[in-house]
C-alpha cells in the first residue's frame, strides 16, 4: 500500500518533496516539505479525494487519523492513515467509558453532575492525549 502511494504521489505530485513509510505502530506516515507545495489547500483537497475515491486504497479501508491529517508544523505539513487492524484511542471516543471511581477516588456524594462532567472531560482529554499516535517522521529531514 505504501508503494501504492507514493507512486500515486510521485505520479499527480512529481515537483513535491515529500517522504512516505510506516511507524512502528504500523501507521503509514507522509511528510510534505511546505516550501515545494504551490497550494496547501490543494494539496489537502487531493489527499482527502485520494484517500475517499482511489479504488485502490479505499479497497485497503484505510482510515485517516484526525490529529494527523494536514497537521502542519513548522516546514512541514503531515498525513497519517491507520489499517483496519491498527486500534485508533484517539478516535474511539464510544468505547472510552468513565466511572467516579476513575475521578481521583471522589466520592460519590462529593461531585456535582457539573463538577462530574468537567472532571471526566479533562480525565478524557488526558488519556487521548496519552494515546495520541507518535510521528516517528519528525526527525527526518527532507532534502
Amino acid at each position: 500500500m505504501v508503494a501504492y502511494i507514493k507512486k500515486t504521489l510521485l505520479h499527480d505530485w512529481n515537483n513535491i518533496n515529500f517522504v512516505i513509510g510506516t511507524n512502528p505502530e504500523d501507521m503509514i506516515e507522509i511528510k510534505f516539505d511546505k516550501k515545494t507545495i504551490d497550494s496547501i489547500p490543494g494539496l489537502h483537497a487531493y489527499m482527502n479525494n485520494l484517500i475517499n475515491t482511489d479504488d485502490e486504497i479505499v479497497s485497503y479501508d484505510l482510515r485517516w487519523i484526525v490529529y494527523y491529517w494536514g497537521y502542519a508544523e513548522k516546514k512541514y505539513l503531515y498525513y497519517m492513515l491507520a489499517p483496519v487492524w491498527v486500534h485508533l484511542w484517539v478516535n474511539d471516543i464510544v468505547n472510552m467509558t468513565f466511572s467516579k471511581e476513575l475521578l481521583d477516588n471522589e466520592s460519590e456524594d462529593s461531585l456535582s453532575e457539573s463538577n462530574y462532567k468537567e472532571k471526566r472531560e479533562k480525565q478524557f482529554a488526558k488519556l487521548a492525549e496519552e494515546k495520541k499516535p507518535i510521528l516517528y517522521s519528525k526527525d527526518i529531514e527532507i532534502d
